[in-house]
C-alpha cells in the first residue's frame, strides 16, 4: 500500500493531539494510521515500512542526509483470529460510531503510561446511540428523557465474572460538558466483566441506579447488566463499549473483537448529519460483516 500527499496528512496526527498534519516539527513525533484491508487468513507474518520525506527548505543541516528515506522496523502481526462476542445492546435502529476504520476521538487517542509506554485504550471501542425515523431525540433534545437511547438495557456479551462497578455517579445535562475531578469520573458509572483471561468486556455512561449486578457475580452472555445513562464526560445518553487487556479504561489496552450476528441497515453521512438529524445515504444494504463501519445504523437479535 502506498499513501501520500494530502491523504497521507489527512492520517498523521501529532501523538497526543487530535489535527491533522503534513509536518512533523523538530523533536516532535507523529502517528500514521493506516488500514489494511484483507481478505481473512491473508493476513502476513510481519509488516515493513518504508517512509520517504523532505527536509525543510533552507535547512542547514540538509548536506547531512544522503537518503530521505527510512526503512523502518519489522512489525510482527498478532494472526490470532478476533475474539467473538454477542453485541451489548439489542433491537433496531442502534448508531455505531467512533468503530472504524478512519480517525476519530476512539482511534486516536493515545495515553503515556508511567513514561515507559503509550495504550491506545480506545482502538476498538464503539460508541452507541439509537435512532428512529432519522433522529437521535425527541424536541430539543435538552433533557436525557428525550433521547433514545437513555435506560436502554445493555447486556453481557459472553460469560464473564463482574470484576469492577461503579453507580451513583449523577446524570448530566445533555451538551454540557462535564470536567472530571477524580480519576473514577471518567468512564462515569460502569461494569466491567472478565470475559477471558487478560479480557475485559468495558461498559461505561451508565444510568445511576440501573446496575443490576455487583462484582464477583457470574454472568451468562445476555443476561441484562444496566442500563444506558449520560454519566461522566458524556455529551448524551450513549452506551462506550469496548474490550481491554485491563480492567482499566485508560491503562488498558484496546482489542479487537467481532459480533456473532448483526445487520447493517445503512451508512451515515456524518458530513450532512446535522444536530439530532441522521443523514442516510443512497446505498441501503442489508448485509452481515464482521466489524462496525464508522458510522452505520445496525440491528442486533
Amino acid at each position: 500500500m502506498r499513501i501520500e500527499g494530502a491523504a497521507l496528512a489527512a492520517v498523521t496526527q501529532p501523538l497526543f493531539a487530535h489535527t491533522k498534519t503534513p509536518t512533523i516539527l523538530a523533536s516532535a513525533a507523529v502517528a500514521v494510521e493506516v488500514d489494511l484491508i484483507l481478505p481473512p487468513g491473508t493476513a502476513p507474518q510481519r509488516l515493513t515500512h518504508r517512509i520517504a520525506y523532505a527536509l525543510q527548505q533552507g535547512s542547514k543541516l540538509g548536506p547531512m542526509f544522503g537518503r530521505l528515506e527510512v526503512e523502518a522496523p519489522d512489525v510482527a502481526i498478532d494472526r490470532k483470529p478476533a475474539i467473538v462476542i454477542k453485541a451489548p445492546v439489542k433491537g433496531e435502529g442502534w448508531l455505531v460510531s467512533s468503530g472504524c476504520c478512519k480517525p476519530n476521538l476512539h482511534r486516536d487517542l493515545r495515553v503515556a503510561i508511567d513514561g515507559v509506554r503509550i495504550e491506545t485504550p480506545e482502538l476498538f471501542s464503539i460508541d452507541y446511540d439509537k435512532i428512529k425515523k432519522g433522529r437521535v431525540f425527541d424536541g430539543d433534545g435538552r433533557k436525557n428523557e428525550q433521547h433514545y437511547a437513555f435506560r436502554q438495557d445493555v447486556f453481557a456479551v459472553a460469560d464473564g465474572t463482574v470484576v469492577s462497578i461503579q453507580d451513583g455517579k449523577p446524570e448530566t445535562p445533555p451538551n454540557v460538558e462535564m470536567i472530571p475531578q477524580t480519576n473514577d469520573d471518567y468512564g462515569g458509572n460502569h461494569v466491567i466483566l472478565k470475559i477471558a483471561p487478560d479480557v475485559f468486556a468495558l461498559y461505561l455512561h451508565l444510568h445511576p441506579g440501573s446496575l443490576a449486578v455487583k462484582v464477583g457475580d457470574v454472568v451468562e452472555a445476555g443476561a441484562p447488566l444496566a442500563k444506558i445513562g449520560n454519566t461522566g464526560p458524556s455529551l448524551g445518553p450513549h452506551l462506550h463499549f469496548g474490550l481491554y487487556s485491563k480492567p482499566d479504561p485508560s491503562a488498558g489496552r484496546s482489542l479487537p473483537f467481532v459480533f456473532d450476528s448483526w445487520t447493517m441497515v445503512g451508512m451515515v453521512d456524518l458530513d450532512a448529519s446535522e444536530g439530532d438529524r441522521v443523514v442516510m445515504s443512497p446505498d441501503f444494504r442489508q448485509v452481515r460483516s464482521a466489524y462496525p463501519l464508522y458510522g452505520t445504523v445496525q440491528n442486533y437479535p
